[in-house]
């Protein structure tokens, strides 16, 4: 199960990417607004969470990939396996 885990996490990662660059590139069009009528705290709760929806979207795949490809393992991707980085022991060699 841990490779479908792996395996999906990666792919993941891959369409988080491109959409949080979007995001960023354009900032003006994504605004979270406040709604008339809410209270001031459910509109500072709506953004705080917004916002860490977001660090959660990138932040946990980012992290898995990087445990994965610099934990000498490499990355698995359903049936085929991506290499990982070298230690630095083996370039010595």
């Amino acid at each position: 199960w841990m490779w479908r885990h792996k395996s999906l996490g990666l792919l993941t990662g891959m369409v988080v990417a491109p959409r949080f660059a979007y995001r960023l590139l354009s900032r003006s069009d994504y605004n979270v607004r406040n709604m008339i009528g809410n209270a001031t705290w459910e509109n500072a709760a709506s953004k705080v969470t917004h916002y860490g929806l977001y660090a959660f979207m990138t932040i946990m795949p980012a992290s898995g990939i990087a445990m994965g490809y610099y934990g000498g393992k490499g990355l698995p991707f359903f049936y085929k396996t991506l290499e990982g980085a070298t230690p630095a022991d083996d370039l010595e060699k």
